[in-house]
């Protein structure tokens, strides 16, 4: 069982930070997000959660960064926090049918993004300390790292399971985002907070039952 080093809260609200203003920047109908709310919402996000945690001073300590390491990380995380600035500037103010379309044109420009932040973080990070941050972002993530590729790739997930999976992420995110449109400001948070964590046990439950017992054990140890 690997080991639970950070409180929730503290976590929660480096997480929740990006994917938040990643949200907004979304289409109404609740389009791809990560892991806020658990599974689903963007495992495909992985690298910017993780610069996220490294600017945790308990994550730092877990990992015994040296003060250079910290220094360093520091410089990225500021950097790419700049660059997801930029991209999504004036976003929130475009038309729907234009926020869509221009979050389609930098989807791939996230990603790649995100691909390169992950080797200068790598870079900086030695080979146990990568590992040990692998496995806390996968402890946030919860089922929602199964739409990372590696993670995908190291559970070898068939077509025809990602498919099944899909088809749940995406029933999720059309209840989700039901659940906005009903809300509204005069909704009781701690109605909708308990509605939300229904709908996550939900979709955690259904993505499980498509993994296999072994895949399930193997995701387990991960």
């Amino acid at each position: 069982m690997l080991r639970r080093i950070v409180v929730g809260g503290i976590l929660g609200l480096l997480v929740l930070a990006p994917v938040c203003a990643f949200a907004q920047a979304q289409p109404a109908e609740g389009g791809r997000r990560s892991g806020g709310f658990g599974g689903g919402f963007g495992g495909g996000f992985s690298g910017a959660t993780e610069g996220m945690l490294l600017g945790n001073e308990k994550v730092q300590k877990e990992l015994e960064l040296l003060p250079e390491q910290v220094a360093d990380l520091t410089k990225l995380r500021e950097a790419t926090q700049s660059q997801m600035r930029e991209m999504f500037s004036g976003m929130r103010d475009l038309p729907e049918d234009e926020r869509r379309k221009k979050f389609e044109e930098i989807r791939g420009k996230m990603e790649t993004a995100q691909k390169e932040n992950r080797e200068k973080v790598n870079a900086v990070l030695l080979p146990h300390q990568q590992d040990r941050l692998k496995e806390i972002s996968l402890q946030l993530r919860g089922f929602g790292a199964i739409d990372d590729p590696e993670v995908a790739a190291a559970l070898k997930i068939s077509d025809e399971q990602k498919e099944k999976i899909a088809a749940v992420r995406t029933e999720q995110r059309e209840k989700m985002g039901e659940l906005f449109r009903q809300g509204g400001q005069d909704q009781d948070r701690d109605a909708m907070r308990e509605k939300f964590q229904k709908l996550r046990t939900e979709n955690e439950k259904q993505v499980l039952d498509v993994l296999t017992t072994a895949q399930q054990a193997q995701f387990e140890k991960m």
